[in-house]
């Protein structure tokens, strides 16, 4: 927890305001919330699948990166320089098998966040439309305060609705502290 603290104390300093705010939405009590615009940036780069345009986004930003929605001490920290080296990381283990996930930023970025969700997704603030049996913790990591926008891809028929693929953008004001892939797991 301590290590998670750092983190986000590190994020905090190391973020810069994204100025302005993206799409906005009404909660359940009908008030506007708006999210950062990087996240549109960011998601627009995914979409397309273009590594270097996402890199860009990041502009000094220092993120931590989930490959699942169980948010742990593993997770590691990004910024610009290391998501341009070919420095191979350790992202998690895989569920099921536990073997380790060790894949470079570019890597990660071409497995875990390069989809269509733009075109195909599906938007939420401070709620996931897309969950499986991995829970989503970042409540029990972050600091009261701290919102998050989903960006889902729902399952299809084809495969009982079990490849859907979520990402979810942690921020707190117009600093955005992580990025978190979800997709359904064993």
């Amino acid at each position: 927890m301590r290590y998670l603290t750092f983190v986000v104390a590190l994020g905090l300093l190391s973020c810069s305001s994204a100025g302005g705010g993206g799409t906005v939405s009404s909660d359940e009590k009908g008030k506007s919330r708006s999210y950062p615009s990087v996240i549109d940036s960011m998601v627009s780069a995914m979409s397309r699948g273009d590594f270097d345009a996402f890199v860009r986004t990041l502009d000094g930003r220092k993120l931590l990166f989930s490959v699942d929605a169980y948010i742990d001490d593993i997770d590691p920290v990004v910024d610009s320089a290391l998501s341009v080296s070919d420095r191979v990381i350790l992202w998690g283990y895989e569920p099921g098998s536990g073997r380790p996930i060790r894949l470079t930023f570019r890597e990660f970025f071409d497995r875990y966040l390069s989809h269509p969700y733009a075109e195909k997704g599906r938007v939420s603030i401070d709620s996931t439309l897309c969950t499986g049996n991995t829970p989503f913790n970042f409540r029990d990591v972050f600091d009261r305060g701290v919102h998050f926008v989903e960006f889902c891809i729902p399952g299809t028929e084809k495969y009982g609705h079990l490849d859907w693929h979520a990402v979810r953008f942690i921020f707190v004001g117009d600093s955005l502290l992580a990025v978190v892939h979800d997709s359904w797991s064993p």
